[in-house]
């Protein structure tokens, strides 16, 4: 029995599409260590994880991933906070940011390597909580597409009006952040 069917004339490639074959390059060439994930795991007791902590610019949410950082650290568990502005005087010093606002003018480029760093620290095995402010729904997509099949969490800290983001948990009051 016959479903459907059609001709395929052509391929449409998403915004993504360039992005991941790179990662899937970058993949097929990664020089990996002696010490396997499933050893990391064994002995850190916890698998690599990226939590993704959106938002509205507001310092409420980094306050709040850095509190997340030490819960998580008290626990036992490897775990290591990175904020952007960390990463734009550090890997993105050498780009340009424009006048009176946070990101560089290439926030993808920002965001690509941001990326990069990240699928480096869950080679590593740690759970990384990250801040990105003003996080869209293809930025997060970059971070899973880098770090696949690490897990990543995103929640959003603040209003959530205007967002694309699926956040897996959102704070809508950046106030009360630290409740959570």
């Amino acid at each position: 029995e016959i479903a459907g069917g059609g001709i395929i004339r052509d391929v449409i490639r998403d915004n993504q599409a360039e992005y991941r074959d790179k990662v899937m390059d970058r993949n097929l060439k990664w020089d990996t260590g002696n010490i396997t994930g499933d050893l990391r795991r064994e002995t850190y007791g916890h698998k690599p994880s990226l939590i993704l902590v959106g938002g509205p610019e507001d310092r409420r949410k980094a306050d709040f991933a850095k509190t997340l950082e030490q819960r998580l650290f008290s626990n036992g568990n490897k775990v290591y906070y990175l904020g952007i502005q960390n990463l734009l005087v550090g890997l993105d010093a050498d780009m340009t940011v424009k006048r009176h606002h946070l990101y560089p003018e290439d926030r993808d480029e920002m965001i690509r390597r941001l990326a990069e760093l990240t699928n480096i620290l869950m080679d590593a095995g740690i759970i990384l909580v990250a801040t990105v402010s003003l996080l869209s729904f293809d930025e997060q997509e970059t971070f899973r597409m880098s770090v696949s099949p690490v897990e990543v969490q995103t929640i959003w800290v603040g209003s959530s009006d205007g967002s694309d983001v699926n956040a897996d948990y959102t704070i809508e009051d950046a106030g009360t952040a630290a409740d959570h």
